[in-house]
């Protein structure tokens, strides 16, 4: 009840002052939101599950939430272009080897946010969760391009390798 109620405290100050109050209104309003979610999710008694799905659907109908879920959609789908930048920048071969490491662990980071982002916003309507789950399946999609022209490349690489004179072969396993 107090998570509803404080959802619709924040939607009644009016979006000018919503935007002012900034990340800090936001946040607290998701966490009332995702709380709300999490609790119809309990096995708890039908009256009580009935009651938290009135208080969720008073909470997700305020101008609060309205306000509330471009803000995050629009900080997943910058997370989601972080993703794709780094994946496209080594699909493109922008990164030498000894940065290749450093780039994985940054996609990596970036698709376990991105993955976080959208599981906090369970909540969100069903179009919404349809087009953040098609943006994480694209970056996803768009990794495992990356790791088969990268497959590809090594393999051409051994071709080529084995195929190398004697006195090269030497040298290439020395190295």
């Amino acid at each position: 009840k107090h998570a509803k109620q404080y959802v619709q405290w924040a939607g009644s100050l009016g979006e000018n002052k919503m935007r002012l109050k900034g990340s800090r209104f936001i946040v607290d309003c998701v966490r009332k939101l995702k709380l709300l979610n999490e609790l119809s999710q309990l096995p708890l008694s039908k009256a009580t599950l009935q009651q938290i799905e009135a208080y969720k659907k008073e909470a997700f109908a305020t101008p609060a939430a309205r306000f509330t879920l471009p803000s995050l959609v629009a900080q997943t789908k910058e997370i989601a272009n972080q993703a794709l930048n780094i994946s496209n920048a080594m699909m493109s071969g922008r990164v030498g080897e000894d940065q290749m490491e450093q780039y994985v662990s940054q996609f990596y980071q970036c698709y376990v946010q991105l993955s976080d982002a959208i599981d906090e916003l369970a909540w969100a309507d069903n179009a919404t969760l349809k087009s953040l789950e098609d943006l994480r399946k694209q970056v996803l999609d768009c990794w495992l391009a990356e790791q088969i022209n990268l497959k590809q490349q090594v393999q051409e690489y051994a071709e080529n390798d084995s195929k190398l004179p004697e006195d090269n072969a030497t040298l290439s396993d020395t190295l």
